[in-house]
């Protein structure tokens, strides 16, 4: 279990990725043109976000990817 604080630095990071995403989105609107976005980190703390930012990229058609190092780290710590 995370104490309080480093529980409310997380949230509030991922709060921060997904306004980032909302600029990001804005910017694809009114310039009429989208790109492939990456987020190295998970999309979001809540499955409501994640999932609107998901429908926004079918939307608007552009090819989003999220990534973690998290997997990887348990992989190696167990021998895998």
């Amino acid at each position: 279990q995370l104490p309080p604080r480093a529980a409310l630095t997380r949230c509030a990071a991922a709060r921060r990725r997904y306004e980032f995403f909302k600029e990001i989105v804005a910017v694809f609107r009114s310039s009429n043109a989208v790109c492939p976005v990456f987020n190295d980190k998970h999309l979001s703390w809540s499955y409501d976000l994640a999932k609107e930012m998901v429908d926004t990229a079918h939307e608007l058609g552009f090819p989003l990817m999220s990534g973690s190092s998290l997997p990887g780290e348990y992989m190696c710590s167990n021998g895998l």
